[in-house]
Formats: C-alpha cells, sequence, structure tokens
C-alpha cells in the first residue's frame, strides 16, 4: 500500500489529507503545479513518519475487521536498560495502534521485569512454553540439512563451491551424529540436556562448540561405519573449544574448585551449597532453600560470605542452580533457591570426570606454592607432548596432572575439618572424587595401550567391551 499510487494514499492519509486541504492547500486550483508539487511534499513526509504509517495501516484494517500482531522477539538477549524500553514501547505500540503485542524472552527474565522492573507497571498475560527435548531438535536440524544434501537442486544453492567428496564426508558425519541422538545413552545428548536447562540456544551454541572444537575427532568419525561418542570426546569440546587450556570466563561450564575470594575462601564452597540443596531430594523432585539460611550457614560455619556470594552468582548465570523469582545473577532481592538438573549432573558426575579435573585444575588458585608449581610444569609438558606427537606420554602427563591435584584436595579438606570441626557436618569431597578417578584412571590407560599399540599395560578381553 505504500508502494501504491498518491490517490490510494491520499486515502490512507485522509486525515492529514483534509486538514491540509483546509491550510496549506487553500486558496491553490487542485489543478494547478504547485498543488500538486505541495501535495507530493506533504505526502512524502507522511510516508517518513512510521510511527504515522503503522497507525494508519491498523485504522485501515481495523475498519475491514482485521487485526494487526506485533511481535518483539528475543528480548532477553538485550541489556536491561534495552529491555525496559522494549516494554514501554510496546505499552506504547499497543496503545496506539489498539492491537496485540507479543513479547518473547526466557522465563527468568520475565518473572524478573515483571516483579522488579518495567512490566509490573503494566497489565498483560504469560504464557509459559516448555522447550523441547534437545536432541530431539538436534535431530531433525541434522536430518533437515541431509535432505537438502541429498536434493541436487538445493545442494547446489547452499553447497555449490563444494566438491562432491566433501558432501560425502559431510553426509557421513550427519548420519553419525543423527544415530547417536537416537541412541537413550549418548553422552552428546545427556551432557546437552543437562547443561543448556532448557535453554535451547544454549544448547545450540554448544553443539556448535563441539562440531568446531579442534579437539572433536571428524576425521575418524567419518571414517568409521558407527560411532558412539564417549564422555571425554564431548566434555572438552563443550569446555575449551577455540583454546587449549580452559578459561572460566571464556566458557559455559563453570568451575566448581575454583576460589572465588581474595580474602579467605575453599575449593569446596561449591560443593557445600550444592550438597545442601540436593539433601533429600532427588534431582526431579527439587524444592527451594532460604537464601538467608544459606548465608547464615556459611557465615557462621565458614565465615566465608564473599566466595559463598560469588559462587551462588556463577551458579545462577550458568543455570546451576535457580532463584523463585527467576533472577538469574546474586542480589538481595532473591528470596530462595534450589538446584537444578545440571546441578545434580555437575556435582554428581560431570565434576568427578578425568576431563573436567584435567582442566579445572589449572584455573583453580592453590594454597600451596610447591603444588602450583609441579601444575605448571605439567601443564607445560601437556602442551609441549601434545605438539610432539607423543600421546601415550601426554595421557600419563595429564593424569599426574590430575592425581597431584586431588592429592592437594585431600590435605585441604583436611585441614578444614579440623578447622571447622566439620567430621560429622558433610561427606568426604576428596575420597569420593579419588575413588572415581581411580577407577577411570585404570580405565584410560588400559584404553590408550590398546589404541596406541603399547604393551606396558595388561588389556584384558573385558576391557574391550568397556
Amino acid at each position: 500500500m505504500l508502494a501504491g499510487e498518491r490517490e490510494k494514499l491520499l486515502e490512507l492519509f485522509s486525515d492529514r489529507f483534509e486538514v491540509a486541504k483546509r491550510q496549506l492547500l487553500a486558496g491553490l486550483p487542485t489543478d494547478s503545479l504547485e498543488y500538486n508539487l505541495h501535495l507530493n511534499r506533504l505526502v512524502q513526509e507522511w510516508l517518513e513518519d512510521r510511527a504515522y504509517c503503522a497507525k494508519r495501516l491498523a485504522h485501515y484494517w481495523r475498519r475491514r475487521q482485521k487485526g494487526m500482531i506485533v511481535v518483539l522477539d528475543n528480548t532477553d538477549q538485550f541489556s536491561p536498560d534495552l529491555q525496559d524500553y522494549c516494554f514501554t514501547e510496546a505499552q506504547n505500540i499497543a496503545g496506539d495502534l489498539n492491537c496485540l503485542v507479543v513479547i518473547s524472552m526466557r522465563e527468568e527474565r520475565f518473572y524478573h521485569s515483571r516483579i522488579h522492573g518495567t512490566l509490573d507497571a503494566f497489565p498483560g498475560s504469560g504464557f509459559h512454553l516448555s522447550s523441547p527435548p534437545p536432541q530431539s531438535v538436534f535431530r531433525k536440524r541434522l536430518e533437515y540439512i541431509l535432505k537438502v544434501l541429498r536434493d541436487d537442486e538445493r545442494r547446489m544453492k547452499v553447497a555449490s563451491g563444494s566438491s562432491d567428496e566433501e558432501l560425502e564426508d559431510l553426509s557421513s558425519l550427519l548420519g553419525v551424529l543423527i544415530r547417536d541422538s537416537r541412541r537413550s545413552s549418548s553422552h552428546l545428548t545427556k551432557f546437552l540436556r543437562a547443561s543448556a536447562h532448557g535453554n535451547m540456544r544454549l544448547a545450540l551454541l554448544l553443539f556448535e562448540n563441539f562440531l568446531l572444537s579442534g579437539y572433536t575427532q571428524v576425521d575418524e568419525m567419518i571414517k568409521a561405519s558407527s560411532w558412539n561418542l564417549q564422555t571425554h570426546q564431548v566434555l572438552r569440546p563443550m569446555m575449551v573449544p577455540g583454546r587449549f587450556f580452559y578459561d572460566e570466563a571464556q566458557s559455559y561450564i563453570p568451575n566448581l574448585y575454583r576460589i572465588r575470594s581474595q580474602t579467605g575462601g575453599s575449593h569446596f564452597t561449591g560443593f557445600r551449597i550444592l550438597e545442601i540443596l540436593s539433601k533429600n531430594i532427588s534431582p526431579r523432585d527439587t524444592v527451594y532453600h532460604s537464601l538467608s539460611g544459606l548465608i547464615g550457614h556459611f557465615v557462621d560455619t565458614f565465615d566465608m560470605l564473599e566466595d559463598f556470594e560469588k559462587h551462588m552468582d556463577r551458579f545462577l548465570k550458568s543455570g546451576v542452580v535457580e532463584s523463585d523469582s527467576r533472577i538469574d545473577e546474586y542480589t538481595q532481592e532473591i528470596d530462595s533457591v534450589r538446584i537444578t538438573p545440571y546441578g545434580h549432573y555437575i556435582a554428581n558426575t560431570m565434576s568427578r570426570m578425568f576431563s573436567y579435573l584435567d582442566l579445572t585444575c589449572l584455573d583453580c588458585g592453590v594454597h600451596d606454592d610447591t603444588v602450583a608449581g609441579d601444575l605448571a610444569v605439567l601443564a607445560k609438558d601437556d602442551v609441549r607432548l601434545f605438539y610432539k606427537g607423543k600421546k601415550m606420554e601426554r595421557i600419563e602427563a595429564r593424569l599426574s596432572k590430575v592425581d597431584l591435584f586431588i592429592e592437594y584436595l585431600s590435605r585441604e579438606e583436611e585441614l578444614e575439618q579440623n578447622k571447622y570441626g566439620l567430621d560429622h557436618l558433610e561427606i568426604g569431597f576428596s575420597a569420593t572424587l579419588r575413588r572415581s578417578f581411580d577407577k577411570e584412571k585404570a580405565r584410560i590407560l588400559k584404553s590408550a595401550a590398546r589404541r596406541y599399540g603399547t604393551r606396558r599395560y595388561k588389556v584384558t578381553p573385558q576391557d574391550y567391551w568397556e
């Protein structure tokens, strides 16, 4: 309509046209050149007034029994100030155009703005849409890409510069990923479902990191007729997709062992928080715990308020815990919090994995200078052996690094138990960690011996099935 003839536009802009005829165009013959030049300039001004055009279009369709719907999508991706602007503008649009305005955002952003932000000033209805299972989304997207590649006409549009061999390799890789997504025991699916915590955008971003990471063994996956992704093949690409060493500030995966306070903190603060939140509940049946009660416990027992607050802030931002008001950062406005399925996964599964310990131990400040120096030397050896292609020696260096870190954690835990009198208050974190690591270490060494052709470790038939 806005690109139509002037007569149609004058019908659309009839209110201003009537005023102009009584004022700016008064006394001019309608067939004169001056009249038409003035009118053309006015029509151009009205066209450039986007808000006015929207109002007139809404009026045009309303007279024809049609309604308008305006959608502001993904507003949670903006800063809080810009979000507030979007909410205010949405209210103005709804009033000026007499139409329905839909704002889409993540649940926690909605509740935060509804309780403490701009949305609490306006009436409105909220509708919750549950996230689909990540494996279903990935499988459908991968199957769609595979369908496009198998269509000659569509393939030429999206992959005209690729050779037949490259497209065949891509199809093989997609087939491997599709088959893995159908497996109920898929490590990739379990990790994405737990870590994304209903955030499909984050799940897709983690999946992209997995595919593009230099750690993902794409060549081997393409050559193999079948491939079951293992835990370490999933975790490392997710944690450090574009770097050699893990840095929590650059990763979506938090470091549970990190000391966050410079004045006084513990490697076990994160575990203690999650242990309290996990008591007498299951991953699917969680309850909220008073934030003030948690603060009181950590202040009275450990005198570690800053360490607790920084851990809680990181946990809220990464989805390890969630607040009753859906606020996703630490603030005194939160009344209670609860652990999420992702929190259960990272505390009881991921934190004990060799790959996780191998990466996070170098991202922790430690209290022992000797341990810090030894970890640095082993990290340097890791890089040197990586570039020399000595895979077996590199695995041994990485295992030694984790072994050293666990020994250090054991001493730290013993010191804290004596200092704070914790013998009957909590489980032995380092003892549980040691049992889990020793079991995984034996399996890793046997697997490496089988893969890299060394006879230094005895491999039994059962190991091949494992």
